[in-house]
This record gives C-alpha cells, sequence and structure tokens, in this order.
C-alpha cells in the first residue's frame, strides 16, 4: 500500500520495505475532527422516512440481530449505522426522528481549535485540549446551556464511523489492526 511514511513503521535501514501499519489515534483530536465535518441537526424534529435517503441525518431506532458488533438495539445516529452498514451488520430501523434543517455550525471553531492544537506542544497544547474536550462534552451534559446531547451523539458517532472506515482500509490489504488505549 502507498501511503504517508508516517503511517509506517520502518526497520532501521531507511531502504528497507514497511513492515507493517502504525498509526497514532487520538480519540479526543477524533471528536474534534469530526466536529468540523458533521452535519448538525437545527429546528424542530420530524419524522424521517428512510435513514438511507440524503439528508436524513438524525437518531433511528433500531433492532439488531443476535452477535451485532457495532449496534446492538437502540437509538443511534444515522452515522453508527452507515458505520454498521459498511460492515455488513445487519439491523432493521423501525422509526426515526431527524432535525428540519442541518447546518456545520462548528466549522469555524474547530479549525481554529485544530490550528491551535497544531501549533502548540507541552501543557500549552494539553490547555486548548481541555478546551475543546470540555466543548465538546459539555454538548452531552444535560442541565446547560451547551446541552445538545444529539449534537453530542452525532459526534461521537461521526469519529466512531471514520475509526470503523480506516479499519476497513487496513484490513483490505490483508494486515490484523491492533489497537492500544492511551491517552
Amino acid at each position: 500500500p502507498v501511503a504517508h511514511p508516517a503511517n509506517h513503521w520502518y526497520d532501521r535501514d531507511a531502504a528497507a520495505a514497511p513492515l507493517g501499519w502504525l498509526h497514532a489515534y487520538d480519540v479526543r483530536a477524533a471528536y474534534l475532527a469530526a466536529a468540523a465535518r458533521v452535519n448538525l441537526g437545527c429546528g424542530e424534529l420530524v419524522e424521517a422516512e428512510d435513514w438511507r435517503a440524503a439528508g436524513q441525518h438524525g437518531v433511528y431506532h433500531v433492532d439488531a440481530e443476535p452477535g451485532a458488533v457495532l449496534i446492538d438495539g437502540g437509538w443511534y445516529d444515522r452515522a453508527a449505522l452507515v458505520a454498521a452498514r459498511c460492515q455488513s451488520q445487519p439491523f432493521t430501523v423501525d422509526q426515526g426522528w431527524r432535525f428540519s434543517a442541518y447546518h456545520r455550525p462548528l466549522d469555524e471553531w474547530a479549525a481554529r481549535v485544530w490550528a491551535a492544537r497544531e501549533q502548540t506542544t507541552g501543557l500549552a497544547r494539553e490547555a486548548v485540549k481541555a478546551c475543546y474536550v470540555a466543548a465538546i462534552g459539555s454538548f452531552g451534559r444535560a442541565g446547560t446551556a451547551q446541552s445538545r446531547p444529539l449534537w453530542h451523539a452525532a459526534i461521537v458517532a461521526e469519529a466512531a464511523r471514520h475509526s470503523w472506515a480506516n479499519l476497513r482500509r487496513v484490513t483490505a490489504y490483508g494486515e490484523v489492526p491492533i489497537g492500544l488505549r492511551v491517552d
């Protein structure tokens, strides 16, 4: 596979072929990246006709078959359903709700925070990280002025969908992915 050298693990000999994939994954940075690209619902909730149709971002009640990996029944964001479908996981949707309008209100904010994250190191970088973690986390906390639980779910689901897509690309080359949780 051809990829950026930072995604390969090389032997000490620079001319040697890559030994395998090495990819760093920061879940909180993944949430920031997802916040920059996810459509977030605004306006009233209306009944959704078909979750697969364009513009049907919302929440859907799912019945999953036994042995499900990504979704096991309950309410899920559309991004989670897309990830499950990409993994060929069978499920049925019995009802859904979507917002009447969708926007990407966090694009500019996320771009500025990402730039600050990339331009800092050490304690300054940790401070930037703490700010965006708190901001995105506040969407999921009930009882606050910033509470937007469906926005929080959409951001988390988009980050997970992107992660699963990356894993599919790695396994398509016959590689066995290994995950390490460090933070």
